[in-house]
């Protein structure tokens, strides 16, 4: 059990198939956790204010501050190690075999 989220699930079923090495296997479950991580990620940057920045009293002031989290830093560096991740996972994996799906386009 993998215990992915629903993008995650959805990820590592694109990228892993019957009989694909183990490495394959371990950097898509990689990429499927980045993934759900990022959504994560957007959910805070989106919105959760309270989640991702606080107002903080100056002590020696009566003035305020508004400390930000890191979370759009961090949403940037997930999503350029998700792209490593599946690129290295495309590498990996053997070429496709037989018919694809636009050979069937009459155009």
């Amino acid at each position: 059990m993998t215990n992915l989220g629903e993008a995650g699930q959805r990820l590592f079923d694109s990228l892993v198939a019957e009989g694909d090495p183990e490495a394959v296997r371990r950097l898509a479950l990689e990429a499927a956790r980045l993934a759900d991580r990022g959504d994560q990620l957007d959910l805070l940057v989106r919105g959760d204010v309270d989640t991702w920045a606080v107002l903080v009293h100056k002590v020696q002031t009566d003035s305020y501050e508004l400390k930000i989290d890191s979370a759009l830093s961090e949403a940037r560096q997930n999503a350029t190690a998700l792209r490593g991740i599946v690129a290295e996972v495309l590498k990996l994996k053997p070429p496709a075999t037989g018919a694809d799906d636009d050979d069937d386009c009459n155009v």
